[in-house]
């Protein structure tokens, strides 16, 4: 968080891995040991604030409700899912370079996570004003024609 914006979100769901950890998620990136200078920091209230817009954000499909930062990046499993530049040949291959290239509040306004039709137990477990990070454990509901279509994709019935 910097300035009372999002700067970073991070999201890792782990579903039978069968290969490595990608090489960005085996060792902790620099500005996580960084303490933050005593007036760099955000209150607690306001982080814990600032997490759960993140949260209706999503469910409402608005990135107006969550304070993003322009350079804001949200990884998910480890790889960039927003603001990501890519060369032409990485963009061939990637179904989802259109948005990639967005910023976060742009994407949110897409309306593409509108699968997620709540999330629940919004559970903030720790946030430290030190290092400017914070826990949580959010329980999504999606769209029961989206999971099943998924599942079916998937070849799982």
């Amino acid at each position: 968080m910097v300035d009372g914006q999002i700067t970073e979100i991070d999201h890792l769901v782990v579903r039978d891995i069968e290969e490595p950890l990608p090489a960005n998620l085996t060792a902790p990136r620099p500005g996580f040991l960084t303490p933050l200078k005593p007036s760099e920091r955000t209150p607690r209230d306001k982080m814990l604030k600032i997490a759960y817009s993140y949260y209706e954000s999503i469910v409402n499909n608005n990135g107006k409700l969550a304070p993003f930062a322009d350079e804001c990046q949200r990884r998910e499993n480890g790889d960039a899912s927003v603001n990501v530049v890519q060369t032409p040949e990485e963009a061939k291959k990637d179904n989802f370079s259109v948005f990639r290239r967005m910023k976060c509040g742009e994407q949110m306004d897409t309306g593409i996570w509108s699968y997620i039709t709540r999330i629940d137990q919004r559970r903030l477990i720790a946030a430290d004003e030190e290092m400017d990070w914070y826990l949580r454990f959010p329980c999504s509901s999606i769209a029961e024609s989206r999971r099943y279509s998924k599942s079916r994709r998937a070849g799982n019935h």
